[in-house]
């Protein structure tokens, strides 16, 4: 199971990040056979006859889960919140992904994400989110594509349920902050940006006056790293979750 860093951030409310680089999927013991049912892990794909794919638990009061493909092969058992798994290899095709509480039979389900299709040699993170009551799906395909040596490539998505619209500003110098993604909705996605590696000062303004609200301090990622960074609410704390290639 992947060793979690949290980081304590200077800001104007509560405010916690998380870094993470998801690798394993959690489960009562540290055997991963039980999580992945005989399917390949994978880094990524360049077979054009099979996809890559892993999940992500963002639904910060749903329980853990279970995945089922196609209504029928458990591949994933007992995905907590906020854990992700390790890339899972897959035939190239459409399939749908159904989400059960845990140990809950597939016509239970809570979450179906219906006629994914899967293109050989890509890769994708299929994320469930928002609160459980109105729980929500995003497949993201990932670009690991033409990244110039000596940069990360980074991108937000919005999947805290309590913030509104949001823009995402670099504040490493306070007095030229530069904007980065903006109005960017509860849901969105926002496009992938190349930046030279190093640490950068996340500002996120949630009330649209250009004054950030929240800090977070993004650590030095090593050059080639691709994140996704996800905005994340559960009860009345608000943090970041870094997901890592």
């Amino acid at each position: 199971m992947k060793t979690f860093q949290k980081i304590t951030l200077t800001l104007s409310f509560a405010l916690v990040a998380l870094f993470f680089s998801f690798a394993t999927v959690s489960c009562d013991d540290d055997d991963d056979s039980n999580n992945t049912n005989n399917i390949n892990n994978v880094n990524n794909t360049n077979n054009a006859t099979t996809a890559s794919i892993r999940v992500l638990h963002l639904s910060p009061d749903a329980p853990g889960v279970d995945i089922y493909v196609n209504g029928e092969t458990s591949v994933v058992t007992n995905l907590m919140f906020p854990e992700g798994t390790e890339f899972l290899e897959v035939d190239a095709g459409t399939y749908t992904f159904n989400v059960t509480a845990t140990n809950t039979p597939v016509d239970q389900s809570v979450l179906d994400i219906e006629n994914a299709m899967l293109m050989g040699g890509s890769a994708y993170t299929a994320v469930a989110y928002d609160n459980l009551g109105d729980i929500k799906a995003l497949l993201l395909e990932e670009d690991w594509s033409g990244l110039e040596a000596g940069d990360i490539r980074v991108r937000a998505i919005h999947t805290a349920a309590s913030v509104g619209e949001v823009d995402i500003w670099e504040i490493s110098d306070p007095e030229n902050p530069t904007a980065l993604f903006t109005n960017v909705g509860f849901g969105d996605v926002g496009a992938y940006m190349d930046l030279p590696a190093g640490a950068y000062i996340l500002g996120i303004d949630v009330d649209d006056d250009m004054v950030p609200d929240l800090r977070y301090d993004l650590p030095a990622l090593p050059e080639g790293t691709i994140a996704n960074i996800f905005a994340v609410a559960e009860m009345q704390e608000v943090y970041l979750i870094v997901q890592l290639n």
